[in-house]
């Protein structure tokens, strides 16, 4: 029951930051910038969450390596994202994929 609790309580904080990365992410996949919220994601797993988790196997952390992947995996990509949102970096990525008004008359045979 104790090792439930706690999961159950780490579970839970992580759902903060997944809800704040599912927000920004989207915010710049739908601006076009799909590489950015691509490498924060695999910087979150691959770079911290892993090796957490590979920590609490060999160390006498045990399960809090794991308990700390969890929260890792998602608060990380959460801030990265956070941080292209707040630079305004993501505007230059939409405008190379939103034609100029020039190029929608064209299109469109004025």
């Amino acid at each position: 029951v104790a090792a439930t609790t706690a999961f159950v309580v780490v579970a839970a904080l992580s759902a903060v930051p997944l809800g704040i990365d599912g927000s920004v992410t989207g915010s710049l996949r739908g601006a076009g910038d799909t590489r950015w919220p691509f490498v924060a994601s695999v910087v979150g797993l691959y770079v911290f969450a892993l090796p957490a988790a590979l920590f609490g196997l060999v160390s006498p952390l045990g399960v809090g390596g794991l308990y700390a992947a969890l929260l890792l995996e998602k608060a990380v990509p959460a801030v990265l994202n956070g941080v292209r949102f707040r630079s305004n970096r993501w505007q230059e990525v939409s405008r190379q994929y939103r034609p100029s008004d020039d190029d929608g008359e064209a299109a469109a045979g004025r």
